[in-house]
């Protein structure tokens, strides 16, 4: 299915949402949808049929009725100024501004049961082992022995990993027996409370400890700060970090690399914490 970034119309975004609902409840009709969008059944037809646009007034109560969450809000509502605005530069800017969302959200999203077995650190890195220029000079057979020394693990679980991320199709295996993989990054049900993503966190901080322990400063970066935040926007702050990640991730991807970095951004409320 897809998801809310890669609708190309209004008709599209609306459509998928009524086909959604009526998967839930075989009974859900459009005048049941229409009621629930608060429009009328004929102007929603219409709407779904491409013959119609939607006013900016419509697309705010429509955003409230699907209780459409922020980033997703402003993609529905440039999705209206892009197909109806009767404004050329503000269709333009809003075609803009789909593009920018569309790049930002460019992430594989894997299921849960999907990234349990892939939920280990050393998979990601293996992944970006693969986009090295250093990888690329290596044979077949020295793959598998390359990547374990790379990232410091056994032979044996570079082996079992390689398959997990290939059976997983985020690594390729092309008839030469070279590796390929995506180029985009894998994101995990961030908004969906896991123990593997937990263990994938604390596995990626301890590993930052580490480093602040035994690294020497010009191979690290480090910083740190405490401050006052107001908590009703930590939704907003959260998404501003989602994107700085993004557009740092975008600079970098098609640049020469020759080495394999853990890169943590976090923020978390300072309070007393029970002791385990």
């Amino acid at each position: 299915m897809l998801t809310s970034f890669e609708h190309q119309k209004v008709s599209d975004f609306l459509g998928a949402e009524f086909a959604l609902r009526k998967q839930r409840n075989k009974s859900y009709s459009l005048r049941a949808f229409a009621r629930d969008l608060d429009l009328s059944p004929s102007r929603l037809s219409e709407v779904l049929k491409g013959e119609q646009g939607l006013s900016e007034k419509s697309a705010d109560t429509i955003a409230v009725k699907l209780k459409l969450k922020p980033r997703v809000r402003e993609f529905w509502k440039d999705l209206i100024l892009a197909e109806s605005s009767r404004s050329g530069k503000v269709r333009e800017l809003a075609q803009a501004r789909l593009e920018e969302k569309r790049k930002e959200e460019r992430f594989r999203v894997l299921r849960e049961d999907q990234f349990r077995v892939v939920s280990d650190w050393y998979h990601s890195a293996i992944l970006e082992a693969v986009a090295l220029e250093e990888f690329q000079k290596q044979s077949a057979e020295q793959m598998e022995t390359w990547i374990a020394e790379k990232i410091g693990i056994p032979r044996s679980l570079a082996t079992e990993s390689l398959a997990r991320l290939i059976q997983l199709g985020l690594l390729k295996r092309e008839k030469s027996g070279r590796l390929t993989s995506y180029t985009e990054p894998f994101g995990a049900f961030p908004e969906t409370p896991s123990a593997y993503i937990r263990k994938f966190h604390r596995q990626v901080l301890e590993m930052h400890i580490t480093s602040v322990l035994e690294d020497p400063m010009d191979e690290r970066e480090l910083i740190s700060m405490i401050l006052a935040l107001p908590k009703a926007r930590l939704g907003e702050f959260r998404t501003e970090m989602r994107k700085f990640i993004m557009e740092f991730w975008q600079r970098v991807e098609n640049e020469p690399r020759d080495q394999i970095y853990s890169f943590s951004v976090q923020l978390c409320p300072v309070k007393k914490r029970s002791r385990k």
